[in-house]
């Protein structure tokens, strides 16, 4: 079984510096998936996932075939907490499906504070040109972008702190 983290620091402290992560935001039915370059300087939305078991069996293993494809080092899946920072209903659903995708994959798993990322998707959507359709389709991929993209940047900020700077 894999460390499942809430904590960021702790989460990067387990993470190779190079190696594709994988972000999801995670729902009921749809499951979204982002994904870093190599590098893990950037991510950009991938694939819409449909939920079809209520188990998440089904996810599951797709979600498993398509990490060691990828050889995926880690997976940040969007955390739904509410605006006093409390969980939610919907947090702990989230939480049983990490602890699910945990026990067939080795690789840590973060769960991060979505708030917000939604409408933030919702808004960078908004201006794409795509048909409302294809807009509600690309939805939780964007989002999901929008967490690994934060998670990326915590990332860079830890590790360039840690990097000390000689100048000559």
């Amino acid at each position: 079984m894999t460390k499942i983290n809430e904590n960021i620091n702790e989460f990067i402290d387990d993470i190779p510096d190079s190696g594709v992560i994988f972000g999801i935001d995670w729902g009921g039915r749809d499951c979204g998936l982002a994904v870093s370059n190599e590098e893990q300087s950037f991510a950009l939305p991938f694939d819409v996932y449909n939920n079809i078991d209520s188990d998440n069996k089904t996810l599951i293993e797709d979600l498993v075939k398509l990490f060691n494809n990828k050889r995926s080092v880690a997976v940040v899946i969007g955390y739904p907490i509410n605006s006093q920072g409390k969980p939610t209903e919907m947090s702990k659903r989230v939480k049983d499906f990490a602890s699910k995708l945990g026990e067939q994959i080795t690789t840590p798993i973060l769960l991060y504070d979505e708030r917000h990322t939604t409408q933030l998707a919702r808004i960078s959507l908004g201006s794409s040109g795509l048909s409302r359709k294809n807009k509600k389709k690309r939805l939780d991929s964007v989002a999901s972008s929008f967490i690994l993209n934060e998670v990326i940047s915590s990332i860079s900020r830890r590790r360039n702190k840690d990097t000390k700077v000689i100048y000559e």
